[in-house]
């Protein structure tokens, strides 16, 4: 019984491990998304360029979110009102899309190398 044991707390120690790096390369490479997509987004005023953020949050016990957003937070100086995401603005001169483009395969080789060295 004590083998038993001491494998399953291996295992959810290595489990942890990869959670934990997991968060850190998204948290990282979501940063660069964000940077990425304020460099490729049409500047009319600058207010969706500054309102491209990455919100994190946590719920559900230990499950964390990482999401990339844009607008919503700060008034356009041009119409007094939210800057909202625009879907023409995304169709006409996409940002959001090929700034994930960009960082999906970094993530997935980042996350790939870290199961690899837990084995």
């Amino acid at each position: 019984m004590t083998e038993f044991y001491e494998a399953t707390e291996q295992i959810t120690k290595t489990i942890n491990n990869l959670d934990q790096k997991a968060l850190e390369i998204l948290l990282m490479r979501g940063q660069q998304m964000v940077a990425i997509a304020q460099g490729l987004v049409h500047v009319d005023t600058g207010t969706l360029q500054s309102d491209i953020k990455m919100i994190v949050t946590q719920s559900q016990g230990d499950f964390v979110s990482v999401r990339i957003v844009a607008g919503g937070t700060r008034i356009n100086p041009k119409t007094g009102k939210v800057c909202d995401y625009a879907q023409a603005v995304e169709v006409k001169s996409p940002y959001l899309r090929p700034a994930f483009d960009f960082i999906d395969p970094l993530i997935r080789a980042d996350l790939g190398a870290v199961v690899n060295e837990q084995r």
